[in-house]
């Protein structure tokens, strides 16, 4: 009997101020907290477009494809993370970013006057 009640002693941890600070775990983020989400000040969409497969009686406009519209960090880290990488597009291939309600055509009224920015990606 006596052995047995040996073997539950050392079964107990040993509590020393060292061995605690040493095991402290970091608390876990409340449920709550993880599903908040970081608005952004405007809505955008992310638009695809991939001239060589239109087809002759397909306008501009017809080939443009929405692919996902965000409106939070958290929503722009997914499309980021998960969307194909622009290295990996078929040549010629597009992708457009605009602010919701602004399509990616220079006949929309908002971009009469405005420009864009390529970034070429060697293959």
């Amino acid at each position: 009997m006596s052995e047995q009640k040996n073997v539950k002693e050392s079964q107990q941890p040993v509590e020393d101020k060292q061995t605690l600070e040493d095991t402290k775990v970091a608390v876990p983020v409340a449920v709550d907290d993880v599903a908040t989400k970081h608005p952004l000040q405007n809505r955008w969409v992310l638009w695809y477009d991939n001239p060589k497969k239109r087809h002759s009686t397909e306008s501009w406009e017809e080939n443009l494809k929405n692919v996902y519209t965000f409106s939070t960090v958290e929503d722009f880290w997914c499309l980021y993370n998960n969307i194909l990488a622009p290295t990996k597009l078929s040549i010629g291939s597009n992708y457009h970013l605009f602010k919701e309600g602004i399509r990616p055509m220079w006949e929309d009224p908002i971009n009469a006057k405005g420009g864009k920015w390529i970034f070429t990606n060697p293959r």
